[in-house]
């Protein structure tokens, strides 16, 4: 499928600001999902730039401004053509496998990605008795996210304004309500809880004109990752209740998503006020670039 997909995000300050900050992921490379055959990226006004990647591979850009600012706009357009229409394109034999008992059975790249004593959104007892008790009955690895995405699907509304980036996995579970952000976190905290790596990926989705949603539905947009052996990583969508395939982009990832949020600005100095303003369209297109809708 050949998207189109563009973005302009624009943050005005009450006052002018000087040595604002904007660190952006928002460069998507092209993998067996994807193929991006064009990209560009433009900040008005220009600033002090600086490229690395970042610890879970992003390829990261930030910008400064030595000058006081009082605004600053990010515009971003994709061409995309998305690979992998059939994400179940592995031995169907592969899904019936159960979750490896030993960490040392997930490719070494993968172990950053499974639960960490240490970190406080991992291993909570809420949502790991939740995901034990709704998966016991299902032996193979593959069926027990399955099954977790489903019931979130199924389960949650989505509703903006309820939650924050603060928000808990256990908070999630207990309001049933939120963004994808929200169902993504609680999938990648019951998929960890299980025993299999899962990371947090942000992009773009295509939901076609008539998406059934009270809300408007979001284009930018999170998911969960997992690993499976013998399979691979594979995306679920706990929002939409599918898993990722030529209807999405994937941009950058992370453990959670705080490591790979899309735009964050960062302000020296004491709190000034700010509004910050994202308009986001993807549409089909054709071969050529062409939009197609």
């Amino acid at each position: 499928m050949y998207l189109l997909i563009s973005q302009e995000t624009i943050c005005r300050y009450s006052n002018p600001v000087r040595l604002a900050r904007l660190e952006h992921r928002v460069f998507p490379v092209t993998s067996p999902e994807q193929e991006i055959l064009r990209f560009g990226a433009q900040i008005r006004p220009e600033g002090r730039c600086l490229e690395s990647n970042d610890a879970w591979g992003n390829r990261m850009r930030v910008i400064v401004w030595d000058a006081p600012i009082d605004s600053w706009k990010l515009s971003i357009s994709i061409f995309a053509n998305t690979v992998r229409e059939n994400p179940f394109d592995f031995p169907p034999d592969a899904a019936d496998r159960p979750v490896p008992s030993n960490a040392d059975e997930f490719p070494p790249e993968t172990r950053a990605y499974l639960k960490w004593s240490k970190d406080p959104l991992d291993g909570i007892p809420a949502v790991t008795e939740w995901a034990r008790h709704l998966t016991a009955s299902i032996p193979g690895a593959f069926g027990k996210i399955q099954a977790v995405m489903t019931w979130i699907h199924r389960e949650f509304e989505f509703r903006k304004g309820q939650t924050d980036i603060k928000t808990t996995p256990d908070e999630v579970l207990r309001l049933r309500r939120g963004v994808c952000q929200d169902f993504a976190t609680l999938l990648i905290c019951a998929t960890r809880s299980l025993g299999l790596p899962a990371r947090y990926v942000s992009g773009y989705v295509y939901e076609g004109p008539c998406a059934n949603r009270r809300d408007p539905a979001p284009t930018g947009h999170g998911w969960a990752e997992v690993y499976f052996p013998n399979v691979g990583w594979r995306g679920f969508d706990a929002l939409n209740g599918i898993l990722a395939c030529g209807t999405h982009v994937r941009v950058a990832h992370g453990r959670w998503f705080a490591d790979c949020a899309p735009v964050i600005g960062r302000l020296p100095g004491p709190a000034i006020g700010q509004t910050t303003e994202t308009r986001i369209s993807v549409d089909r297109a054709d071969a050529s670039g062409r939009n197609a809708e």
